[in-house]
């Protein structure tokens, strides 16, 4: 009977860790914080009783301190750093502490200095270098990047080099972090770094090797929603609709709080979607991602965007006007935005859903884009680009020249590239359209005129040496 009680007694304990243990004296700071956040009186009473027990232990306070800091606590975590340098033993965990109450404080002068303090205390504990880094990254990123090759040749153990990828990731600095997270091996990198790592490649423009980096992380990190997210993204650039239809219902299932999917993740959802051939599910996605992101400055942007993509062009001109009547600063320059809304004009016209024909609705369509690109000129009559699309869309009301709606925009938008020099591709287009207009017109001189000057500019154009033939044949 007595063996009985005895191993009930031995379970019992085992089973009661708070008993066993006092997490506030197990150097564990997210238990730590855990504790202070549900508890704070319990959190409290544990810590009298640490400290009791081992007065003198200056890591154990300063840790204390450390987990009241990341709670929130400023005051308590300052009364623990304070009496954690009362203690005998000098320890960097107090001066640390001291650098990230201060940076807490947004005292940044004097975290340098603790940190600094630290550095010169033991000169191979990591930590200070690494929060001095931080600190400086972006007033200094030279001595940020000093200190930790300083701590890489003290220890060359530490995977130096993954803090100096993110100091330059956070810099978005993404070629200098490209080479620093290449130098490391994935097994040797943090869930953060090889996230960062894949998002540094995207940023950089590389679709595919973003896919394949992120790839590799999710072998091993498998349930972090950021590198199922990045596959998502890339798989949809590159077309992989299949792949990135896994993907996009991995994320969803993987993200059960529905606070942590993003507006984004319902927009690829339904880029997806319309590549497989389903644009009624894609436009349930992209009225998702409208109703995640209503506060969202710019989404009826986005979401234009994403009307386009799958040739909704009366959803996307709405959603375009919609987003600029929101704009209400006076010096924004809003001639970007409405050179894409008259483009959305242009490509309904020019749709296959339009047709050839020129129908009463494809002239209404093509008066709105003309009336959207006269604005972008007003706003930027020193640019080409207003005036050779108002006259794209005049030559299209106008097939056969017999009004003459585009010459006079085609000539202001060549005045502008000749005298920028710019393009030759426009600058053609341009003496084309002039050249054939006055060659309809009976106007010989002036279609030859313009005809030799294309011949300058390419003196294989087939349409310029066929003018010039019949010209001289005239002759």
């Amino acid at each position: 009977m007595y063996r009985i009680k005895l191993l009930i007694v031995v379970i019992l304990i085992a089973a009661s860790p708070v008993v066993a243990q006092n997490v506030m004296q197990s150097g564990k700071v997210d238990d730590m914080v855990s504790l202070i956040n549900s508890n704070p009186g319990l959190a409290k009473t544990y810590v009298e009783k640490a400290i009791k027990a081992d007065k003198e232990n200056t890591d154990m306070i300063a840790t204390i301190g450390s987990a009241y800091l990341k709670a929130g606590k400023i005051d308590e975590a300052e009364k623990y750093f304070l009496l954690s340098k009362k203690c005998y033993k000098i320890s960097t965990k107090t001066i640390n502490l001291g650098g990230d109450i201060a940076l807490a404080k947004n005292n940044t002068d004097s975290a340098k200095y603790y940190y600094g303090r630290a550095m010169y205390f033991n000169k191979r504990d990591p930590e200070a270098y690494f929060k001095y880094a931080e600190v400086v990254k972006f007033t200094d990123m030279k001595d940020a990047i000093s200190k930790l090759n300083f701590i890489k040749m003290l220890r060359p153990d530490l995977p130096v080099d993954g803090k100096i990828a993110e100091l330059y990731y956070g810099a978005q600095n993404y070629t200098e972090a490209i080479a620093r997270y290449e130098s490391l091996p994935d097994s040797l990198m943090t869930e953060d770094e090889l996230v960062h790592y894949a998002q540094s490649v995207l940023l950089s423009g590389n679709y595919e090797k973003a896919l394949q980096v992120a790839t590799r992380g999710n072998e091993l990190h498998p349930h972090n929603t950021d590198l199922v997210r990045l596959m998502l993204y890339c798989n949809t650039d590159q077309e992989h609709y299949e792949a990135a239809l896994e993907n996009a219902k991995e994320l969803l299932d993987m993200a059960t709080d529905t606070t942590k999917i993003r507006y984004t993740d319902y927009l690829y959802y339904g880029y997806v979607l319309n590549g497989l051939g389903h644009p009624e599910e894609a436009i349930e996605k992209f009225e998702l991602a409208r109703a995640k992101a209503k506060n969202v400055p710019g989404i009826d942007k986005d979401i234009a965007t994403a009307y386009q993509k799958i040739g909704d062009y009366d959803k996307a001109i709405k959603y375009t006007r919609d987003y600029l009547a929101t704009i209400t600063d006076s010096t924004y320059d809003r001639s970007r935005d409405l050179f894409q809304l008259g483009m959305l004009y242009w490509r309904k016209a020019t749709s296959e859903k339009m047709g050839d024909d020129l129908t009463p609705e494809k002239i209404a369509v093509l008066k709105e884009a003309e009336a959207v690109f006269g604005e972008v000129s007003k706003l930027r009559p020193d640019s080409y680009v207003g005036y050779y699309w108002r006259a794209k869309a005049n030559a299209l009301m106008d097939p056969k020249y017999v009004r003459g709606l585009a010459k006079p925009y085609y000539q202001q938008a060549l005045e502008i590239l000749e005298r920028d020099g710019g393009d030759n591709d426009y600058m053609i287009e341009c003496y084309k359209q002039l050249s054939y207009y006055y060659y309809i017109k009976k106007v010989m001189p002036m279609a030859v005129s313009y005809a030799e000057k294309i011949i300058k500019l390419d003196p294989e154009d087939s349409y310029a040496k066929q003018l010039l033939s019949i010209a001289g044949t005239k002759k």
